[in-house]
């Protein structure tokens, strides 16, 4: 992230990272980053791993707009780099990984919300 900060892949990979160990805080400052970055790139990950952090934090209603703006994210066309006037589906190869990332999503959000402790604090 350090080399590339505004690459939109680094910023939600190390979001992710923050948040699968606790790190809720951190966490959520990369993944606003990732989901407000002006380049292009597919912000669904980073919405659903917002959605799970804000239900954790307690904050189920945010949770629910970030788990709304990931789905809408996916049904955007993105250009392609070989006929800058066609476009493709945001996901292609990575719908499997969205899908599971979803379900997992879902089931944070159907759980009470509450802040889980974060490790060190």
């Amino acid at each position: 992230v350090a080399l590339d900060p505004q690459n939109l892949r680094f910023r939600t990979t190390l979001g992710a990272a923050l948040y699968r160990a606790g790190r809720f805080a951190e966490s959520a400052g990369c993944l606003r980053q990732a989901v407000d970055a002006k380049t292009e790139g597919n912000r669904a990950v980073a919405y659903l791993f917002l959605a799970m952090n804000e239900h954790r934090r307690g904050w189920p209603d945010q949770a629910k707009d970030s788990l709304l703006r990931a789905v809408q994210a996916t049904k955007q066309p993105m250009p392609t780099e070989d006929e800058p006037g066609k476009s493709a589906p945001r996901f292609g190869d990575h719908q499997m990984e969205f899908r599971l990332l979803r379900a997992e999503a879902e089931t944070v959000l159907n759980s009470p919300p509450g802040k889980k402790s974060e490790p060190g604090r």
